[in-house]
């Protein structure tokens, strides 16, 4: 009958209608779980990056402290001998004007 072709036809509708609704849910929460699992390894990747970065910084820091120390060493060390010969000289001096007398 004319009835149970219409009802036929509604209820293929209708479940077309439900199969395409329940594949257009899956893709979202698909899309949602990947963008979800993406951030969580962006924010990884971000932390790796942070990690690398500082101890490439700190590498680099503890070089130039280490030249620096160096160069301070150097630095006093020469300090310290110029001011070892100038005290010999003006001692050598003193010794030469005393035995002057």
């Amino acid at each position: 009958t004319v009835q149970r072709i219409v009802r036929g036809h509604m209820a293929q509708a209708w479940a077309f209608d439900t199969v395409y609704r329940v594949i257009i849910m899956q893709s979202l929460a698909r899309r949602f779980l990947v963008q979800v699992e993406f951030s969580n390894q962006k924010y990884s990747a971000t932390l790796i990056q942070a990690a690398y970065r500082g101890c490439v910084a700190r590498r680099s820091f503890l070089q130039e402290r280490s030249a620096a120390v160096s160069i301070q060493a150097g630095w006093r060390g020469f300090q310290g001998y110029t001011d070892y010969i100038f005290s010999l000289v003006d001692i050598l001096l003193t010794q030469r004007i005393a035995r002057r007398w």
